[in-house]
């Protein structure tokens, strides 16, 4: 926001142009700062590239607190849109400057930075120096080619002092001189190498020499302060006060002042000062609020800015101020102000970037006055506003739309609007009257031929001819069709070459949606949706409960799986409907004479609309029953206690409940481990009524209770018998040497991989089912190995033939002692009935049984 010293005569053209500007033809808006959130920001100052201003920069403090991250903004566009960012440093950031595109540095509290790429990165400097301790308030700076300039100061120890660097930041020296209760906040160079300023607290600096060396040039006025907004107070001439900011052209000096060292602190005093003799002279003014920003257009014409709206410009040398505000929010904070040539000029604080353009004083309503329902008309203003105040006329009645500060509305509604520009704290205008005309248009109503369709069903969709003749449609494109599958064919009809009806056939999705597009003759286009009601297509899916195919007097039954999914439902088998609306029924019969074979299903339907048949399940009921009854038999099928490393063994005593002999094959084991039956009893066969005795083993494989789980097939279902034995501690002795007695005592059983698996799940399943194992090992084994091909799984039927089913070991999750996976099994290629499932891992065994 500096000022160059240049000659009366070079732009003597351009000071005459500044001259005839009349300021009161201007406002201010906010300037566009992306992103959206650092708008508000507490903004510090402006600069522009030397020799192109279309580059600007600013530089502030997210936040307001010295503790908080500077933020860093770039303008690309003569400073209408800017490009802001947080930088990763901890600082109150007061001044920024750049020397070409890329280099650029920022100063303010006690750093300094310098970015090579344009401000995308920034990287701090270095200002110590083996002579001079590092201050703790840096303010001001200034750049030009490889040169750099900070200045900083103290107050309370009244130290200012210069630092300098000749080669961009890297080495740096620093002029050191002390002036009682002052400090140093702007600085401005002319030359590299020659003359430059500096203001502080009272004082104007001067060098002639590129910052080398410094000397007071000149003391800066007395204001005389007071309360502005009490009217009491301090009343006393004070000469230390500060100044934030020096603009000079040519021999004009422009400063603002804030009561105190350090100043900002009061709020209710304020004021600049203007000397047209370098300092020599000066001609004050007082306002109501700390001031903080100060720019000069030319010899006579400048700028002022601070706290609470406080912002003026003089055309007189300073001899009279005008407050010029229009277009500012009221207590809005400013601290600095900057222009680019005669008429643009910027202003920033804590309200965000705000812009001087040429105010208009005349607004006009831009937009089509043709209203097509249901698509609104888009009205705008004309001009720029603050904000905006939309009527509608209706009679004699002004009726307020909107307050709005978008300088456009969307209306539905036909009628007369006007729009009125409102400016804050400066002027209102209101534009004409504006008509929107609503044409007369037809009603268009599409009509289906069914209220809801299911899958498979066909629809005709149909507009009134009579309509159709009244509209401009697009023939054979008037109506197309949306989310159908492309397979879904489709016809239409037309009258006048219009389409008005069309057909759907084999509808097979639950999403049929339509749009038909037409143009009446005012040139009002829109496009009509139908969607048609479509009931979803569920199946209904039966799940046998137990064999399909069972003796009379078993209980079985067949349940509706997905019976949630549905409001109604009933049961059918051969003789009609047998239940409603219960998800499970018994189909076992008794007291039949032969064989009896139905056939179940179930319909069902969502709140009647489009029953959906299940599958058949056929049930086949033999008049019939088993052979074996078991006497006298506790639960489990208890064997005496056996000691480790011997056998132990029961009979189990069975009945032939029938008139004719029945023989026993072979029995299964659900291990098939510790419990076993000796191959040399079979088969057994037992006469009419008769006894017969089933002989099983126990051989202990582990110590305490062991259990297992025997199958004896019989001629309708199998028989389910627990078994269970105790496993003792094995003692044996011997005599050794010397008359020794040697006992020996068995203390654990050497089992080194343990499987545990949960049960099948679902179960019964008609495809797909899941077995989840755990392995565990002792330290002894190796798990750097899966056990996935060490699995084993054996499928039986009831008669104990082993069938084909398909299935996947899948090991999920290993760690060093465990083993966690699957497995999988594919049950969809076998008839319903019960079978057993064999899971074996090296000697230990799970025997499970599952249900189709």
């Amino acid at each position: 926001m500096r000022n160059k010293l240049i000659t009366i005569i070079t732009f003597l053209s351009l000071t005459n142009a500044l001259l005839a500007v009349d300021w009161s033809d201007y406002l201010w808006i906010e300037a566009k700062v992306t992103p959206e959130m650092l708008t508000n920001t507490y903004w510090l100052e402006f600069s522009a590239l030397p020799g192109n201003p279309r580059y600007m920069y600013s530089c502030g403090n997210y936040g307001n607190s010295q503790s908080n991250r500077a933020v860093f903004a770039k303008s690309n566009d003569s400073g209408k849109t800017w490009n802001a960012k947080v930088v990763s440093e901890s600082m109150h950031a007061e001044s920024v400057h750049f020397v070409d595109s890329n280099v650029g540095y920022m100063s303010g509290s006690n750093k300094m930075l310098k970015t090579t790429d344009g401000g995308e990165t920034w990287k701090r400097l270095n200002v110590e120096t083996s002579n001079y301790v590092y201050i703790e308030m840096v303010w001001g700076s200034y750049a030009m080619g490889n040169s750099v300039w900070v200045i900083g100061g103290n107050c309370s120890t009244g130290t200012q002092r210069f630092w300098h660097s000749k080669d961009g930041g890297q080495t740096w020296n620093c002029f050191q001189t002390k002036v009682s209760v002052s400090t140093l906040s702007d600085i401005v160079m002319y030359e590299e190498f020659g003359l430059g300023y500096a203001i502080g607290s009272g004082i104007v600096w001067k060098t002639t020499n590129g910052g080398d060396t410094w000397q007071i040039h000149c003391a800066t006025p007395d204001f005389y302060w007071y309360d502005n907004v009490y009217g009491s107070g301090s009343t006393d001439t004070v000469n230390i006060n500060w100044h934030e900011d020096i603009a000079i052209y040519n021999q004009s000096i422009l400063i603002p002042a804030s009561p105190g060292c350090s100043g900002g602190g009061s709020r209710h005093n304020g004021g600049m000062a203007f000397s047209t003799d370098m300092g020599m002279t000066w001609k004050t003014f007082n306002t109501k609020s700390d001031m903080f920003g100060t720019f000069l257009v030319n010899d006579s014409s400048g700028w002022a800015c601070g706290t609470e709206s406080e912002l003026y410009f003089t055309t007189d040398y300073g001899k009279n101020w005008i407050k010029m505000i229009c277009g500012v929010k009221d207590h809005t904070n400013f601290d600095d102000i900057y222009f680019i040539n005669d008429s643009v000029g910027f202003v920033t604080g804590d309200g965000g970037m705000h812009r001087l353009i040429r105010r208009s004083d005349t607004i006009s309503v831009i937009g089509d006055t043709l209203l097509c329902i249901p698509h609104p008309v888009t009205l705008s203003a004309s001009n720029y506003f603050n904000y905006y105040e939309w009527y509608r006329i209706s009679g004699k009645d002004t009726i307020l739309v909107i307050s709005t500060t978008e300088n456009s509305i969307d209306v539905n509604k036909a009628g007369n609007y006007i729009v009125k520009g409102v400016n804050y704290n400066c002027y209102a205008v209101t534009s004409s009257v504006f008509t929107v005309v609503q044409p007369d248009i037809p009603d268009i109503v599409i009509k289906t031929d069914k209220p809801y369709y299911c899958f498979g069903d066909s629809a005709i969709i149909e507009i009134d001819p009579a309509v159709v003749s009244q509209i401009e449609a697009l023939a054979e494109a008037g109506l197309i069709l949306k989310d159908v599958p492309y397979d879904l064919r489709h016809g239409y009809e037309t009258k006048d070459g219009l389409i008005y009806k069309i057909y759907l056939y084999n509808i097979n999705t639950t999403d049929v949606t339509g749009y038909f597009f037409w143009k009446n003759e005012f040139g009002c286009t829109d496009t009509i949706k139908f969607t048609l009601d479509i009931a979803p297509y569920i199946k209904p899916i039966l799940k046998p409960v137990g064999n399909m195919s069972f003796c009379v007097g078993e209980e079985h039954s067949i349940k509706f799986e997905n019976a949630y999914m549905f409001s109604d439902y009933d049961w059918y088998n051969d003789s009609g409907i047998v239940a409603s609306n219960v998800p499970e029924i018994d189909v076992s019969n008794l007291g039949v004479s032969t064989i009896v074979t139905l056939y179940y299903y179930v319909i069902a339907s969502v709140d009647g609309r489009c029953p959906v048949h299940s599958d058949t399940q056929k049930v086949v009921v033999r008049n019939d029953s088993n052979r074996i009854y078991l006497s006298d038999l506790e639960i489990p099928f208890f064997i005496d206690s056996v000691a480790f490393g011997f056998q132990g063994y029961r009979y189990l005593q069975l009945h032939n409940t029938c008139s004719e002999e029945y023989t026993i094959e072979q029995v299964y084991f659900a291990n098939k481990y510790a419990f076993t039956a000796p191959q040399s009893q079979f088969p057994i066969t037992i006469q009419p009524y008769g006894t017969a005795l089933l002989l099983i083993y126990f051989t202990p494989t582990d110590l305490d209770l062991q259990e297992d789980t025997l199958y004896l097939l019989d001629n309708c279902s199998t028989h389910f018998i627990p078994l269970s034995a105790f496993s003792k501690k094995g003692i044996d002795s011997a005599e050794g040497l010397c008359n020794t007695i040697v006992t020996i005592t068995t203390r654990s059983a050497n089992v080194k991989k343990i499987m545990t698996l949960t049960q099948p799940m679902p179960n019964p399943t008609s495809t797909m089912g899941k077995i989840v194992y755990q392995i565990t090992a002792d330290a002894e084994d190796n798990f750097a190995n899966n056990f996935v091909n060490d699995i084993k799984v054996i499928t039986y039927d009831m008669l104990g033939r082993e069938i084909d089913i398909p299935y996947n070991v899948k090991s999920m999750a290993k760690t060093q002692e465990n083993e966690i996976g699957e497995i999988t099994y594919n049950l969809q290629n076998v008839n319903s009935g019960v079978y057993f499932m064999r899971i074996v891992l090296d000697d230990a065994q799970h025997l499970f049984i599952l249900n189709k």
